[in-house]
């Protein structure tokens, strides 16, 4: 008689080798950590964004800003209660990224990877983007006149939706405030929430070529430049694309509407709106925006196709960082940017691991 238990379940006391707590199977395996971004809501981003608008609003008109409310002139913002709207939605959608950050671990940080990108391809590259916004807009208020003039007039005459510098030597300290709102914050700002959130948001649920086309769309409706601002707005999101990092599309952006400010400064154009009023001049000028159609038109498209992404790249998010090339004939004919990964560094990865 064998007194000895042949196996290690017929040992009293034994452990079992197959307990849940030791058991591992191919069905088993580690849940991964959820992205980011199947978390993060787009319409909750743009219910917060109407929410502020609207309290901003009644805040300005509570100010008394609003000129021309009793009269049958459009209503327009005063400067400073123009400025101050401005800096309460900003302020306001930065507290949105913010809670992201809390709530889904959305880092911040993790948008302004590697170092700033070079000047010169930058540069050049804006000054293709601008020529083709003017043209753009001209052909569009070309088209409108002749299909709906009285349409036309009703914006020409509408309220500003832009803050334009003052020319008086009086109003350099409100001019010094619109420059660094427009140049500084708008930028940041809105490269942040359209190029940031929205690209990543939409190009991870619906793939990243629609992320980029769905949010450069809506950065242009929301700015009424819809085809202008619309490649503005893809030329961005493929800076970003193209380099891992908001620091391409934030210094693009600056120096975009750095340009367009002191354009309006000398009076030589309104951030690429004519003034009200001066229908004549949309047919008038036409020579000039063929001209500048031309001259952009073709650069823009090659780079723009050099730039598109794959079917199946992967978010910007994801993505490593790359540098741009810092010769401005190569960046803006040929489109492409260094084939050398930037390091990131200690820092970086481990705030990436955490």
């Amino acid at each position: 008689m064998n007194l000895i238990p042949d196996s290690p379940e017929e040992r009293p006391g034994a452990e079992d080798p197959t307990s849940p707590d030791d058991r591992t199977g191919p069905d088993e395996l580690p849940v991964p950590e959820p992205h980011p971004f199947d978390r993060v809501r787009a319409r909750g981003m743009i219910g917060w964004a109407a929410l502020g608008a609207i309290l901003g609003g009644a805040a300005a008109a509570l100010a008394g800003g609003v000129d021309s409310a009793t009269t049958d002139e459009p209503m327009t913002l005063s400067h400073p209660v123009m400025v101050g709207f401005m800096v309460f939605v900003y302020g306001w959608m930065l507290l949105w990224a913010w809670r992201q950050q809390r709530r889904f671990g959305v880092r911040l940080g993790h948008f302004f990877r590697g170092a700033l990108p070079p000047v010169p391809p930058l540069a050049g590259l804006v000054g293709l983007v601008l020529l083709f916004s003017f043209a753009s807009f001209w052909f569009s208020y070309e088209l409108m006149l002749r299909l709906a003039p009285g349409l036309a007039e009703q914006m020409m005459e509408g309220p500003d939706l832009l803050i334009m510098p003052m020319r008086s030597a009086a109003d350099a300290l409100q001019n010094l405030a619109v420059f660094l709102m427009v140049v500084v914050v708008a930028p940041l700002v809105e490269e942040l929430l359209f190029r940031g959130f929205l690209l990543n948001r939409w190009g991870r649920r619906w793939g990243l070529r629609t992320g980029i086309i769905a949010s450069s769309a809506l950065f242009a409706v929301l700015h009424m430049h819809w085809v202008g601002l619309f490649v503005f707005g893809v030329v961005m999101s493929l800076l970003y694309v193209a380099t891992g990092s908001l620091w391409a599309p934030i210094l693009a952006h600056a120096l975009n509407n750095g340009i367009a400010f002191g354009l309006a400064l000398v009076g030589e154009a309104e951030l690429g709106l004519l003034d009200p009023g001066t229908l004549e001049a949309v047919g008038a000028s036409g020579w000039t925006a063929g001209l500048m159609l031309l001259i952009s038109a073709p650069l823009l498209w090659r780079w723009l196709g050099e730039r598109w992404p794959a079917a199946h790249a992967p978010l910007p998010w994801d993505g490593p960082v790359r540098q741009l090339s810092r010769d401005p004939v190569d960046a803006i004919a040929s489109g492409r940017g260094s084939d050398e990964d930037t390091e990131l560094t200690e820092q970086d990865r481990a705030h990436d691991a955490s």
